[in-house]
């Protein structure tokens, strides 16, 4: 079984942006936000349960990304892929560089 690592950055979104101009990538641009989703849940949830002794304001800032990226995945698998472009977008901005 191949494992692969998923790194949620500028450079990963923008990557994504592009491949949703090509109908058919859209499953596994879905596939991919449905990861991202699932990622910074978890990593919300950990921060959540450790924010009184670091960084008490990380869990609201993941938890604006999680809520950000299911906007997007709604706006995908209803097929307005211009707004989840839009949204992507501005996700982007949010992010630091991964290199």
């Amino acid at each position: 079984m191949q494992s692969e690592i998923l790194l949620i950055g500028k450079e990963q979104v923008c990557s994504l942006r592009d491949r949703l101009h090509y109908p058919d990538k859209l499953s596994s641009c879905i596939e991919e936000v449905r990861r991202m989703v699932e990622i910074k849940s978890v990593l919300s949830w950990r921060a959540d349960e450790r924010s009184g002794c670091c960084a008490p304001g990380l869990p609201m800032y993941l938890y604006g990304e999680v809520q950000t990226l299911e906007m997007i995945l709604i706006k995908l698998e209803s097929g307005n892929i211009d707004e989840a472009i839009s949204l992507l977008k501005d996700y982007e901005v949010t992010l630091i560089d991964t290199q």
